[in-house]
């Protein structure tokens, strides 16, 4: 089960970093 709850981690954090890069390049290009 530790093994899986790290990998889901992993992938939720990739998840979270692109929204937020995302996000933050579509308010550069508002600008």
């Amino acid at each position: 089960m530790a093994r899986n709850t790290k990998a889901r981690g992993k992938v939720v954090r990739r998840l979270g970093v692109n929204i937020f890069g995302n996000g933050k390049y579509d308010r550069l290009l508002k600008k």
